[in-house]
């Protein structure tokens, strides 16, 4: 594989371990980093989870580092040299306009704009036949070529050139991939699963849902979960020898302007060992993790099992978790013009996650109360038929929300 040489197997294989055997949490690093000052550096801000931005600082020797790093994983991913960029990222004080930008250009890709801010110029300026890549987040890209087809024409027509888009995040429901590639025309799409903190973690190197790990400059470990417990011990991920489950730790040992060690990020990853280097999967966020008597089911799950029932059908879909008779009770809202299939659905989750089967029994004898379906138009009718004040307000934003009787 090519990635052999983009990563240099020797930096992988030798890269520094962290030695502390203290986790870092994400609300100790937004405290540690909220009310500094960084006067020889670059800060990026991201939300934070206590009211106030996560601030990472970026001196100028290690924005040089990240340059190449973000260079080697677009290359991974599909991006060349001799791609014209445009990018719908982030503006400043996010990293991911800026990464965008100085890692395709470090790998000698012309870029036209510097965020989402600007895509107009790209267009009035007569350069969007030369856009070749496109940088964004799923949603972003939607709503940008929504407005593209409302003031110019579709999309796919306006950067007829286009072949590849990089999409920020882990997962990419089949359903919104589709829905991107009629929209843009583009030939492929890749995500890319990163943070603030460490700027690119993961690369999708081809459409198979599989992340190739950047070894090259951070150390990935997991903390393993088995039964939907967390385990006492903390795991390499370069030092497995089978599939394992766990909550992702990230350490860079070049950062100096602040410890970014052992970060317990908050997703739930699965490890698929390799030669030579192991794959990811991302499962989704770990405070969205359905605890079935021991039996995990996540979001990627999920997702799968709607994609692989209904397609490209659904518009949104939503899962409510509550507690009936001491046992959870899943009622799951789909959105869309589509059929129940309620037995076909049950059939692709347990095989997705085989332990929920294990969990389940129509006759009211398993662990879980019941597994509902609700077939809806749209997401406002999903939030319309639910009576509970807090889930109705956590409907708009999340995909899976916890009752308090949970």
């Amino acid at each position: 594989m090519e990635y052999e040489e983009i990563l240099e197997m020797d930096e992988v294989r030798n890269l520094e371990r962290p030695t502390s055997g203290e986790i870092l949490s994400s609300k100790e690093l937004e405290e540690s980093t909220s009310e500094k000052e960084y006067p020889d550096a670059i800060v990026f801000e991201s939300s934070g989870t206590t009211g106030k931005p996560k601030r990472i600082p970026y001196s100028e020797e290690i924005l040089d580092k990240q340059r190449e790093h973000e260079s080697k994983a677009f290359k991974i991913g599909g991006l060349a040299e001799h791609d014209t960029v445009m990018t719908l990222a982030a503006p400043l004080t996010s990293i991911s306009g800026w990464a965008s930008r100085s890692g395709s250009r470090k790998l000698g890709a012309e870029v036209l704009n510097r965020s989402f801010n600007d895509y107009k110029k790209v267009i009035e300026s007569k350069e969007d036949k030369d856009v070749t890549a496109i940088f964004a987040t799923p949603l972003v890209a939607k709503t940008i070529g929504e407005e593209i087809e409302n003031e110019y024409g579709s999309p796919k027509d306006i950067f007829p050139n286009l072949r590849i888009g990089f999409m920020f995040g882990d997962l990419l429901p089949d359903s919104l991939e589709k829905d991107l590639k009629r929209q843009w025309g583009f030939q492929e799409l890749r995500c890319l699963y990163g943070t603030v903190e460490a700027d690119v973690i993961a690369i999708e190197e081809s459409e198979s849902g599989m992340l190739i790990p950047m070894l090259d400059r951070i150390v990935i470990e997991i903390i393993p979960y088995e039964n939907g417990k967390k385990q006492d011990r903390i795991r390499d991920i370069r030092d497995l020898d089978r599939k394992m489950k766990g909550s992702i730790l990230i350490t860079d040992p070049l950062r100096k302007k602040v410890s970014i060690s052992r970060y317990e990020i908050g997703d739930m990853i699965r490890v698929h060992p390799d030669d030579p280097v192991p794959k990811i999967e991302v499962l989704g966020r770990i405070d969205n993790t359905i605890n079935l008597g021991g039996a995990p089911l996540h979001e990627k799950d999920l997702q799968k099992a709607i994609d692989d029932t209904y397609g490209m059908h659904v518009e949104t879909w939503k899962v409510i978790v509550t507690r009936e008779n001491s046992k959870p009770a899943i009622d799951v809202y789909i959105a869309g013009d589509i059929d129940e299939k309620r037995n076909e659905f049950l059939n692709n989750l347990f095989e997705t996650a085989p332990p929920v089967k294990e969990a389940y029994s129509d006759i009211g004898n398993g662990v879980i109360e019941h597994i509902n379906l609700s077939m809806v138009d749209d997401q406002e009718e999903i939030t319309k038929d639910i009576e509970i004040d807090k889930i109705e307000n956590d409907a708009k934003s999340e995909r899976i929300i916890f009752s308090e009787s949970f």
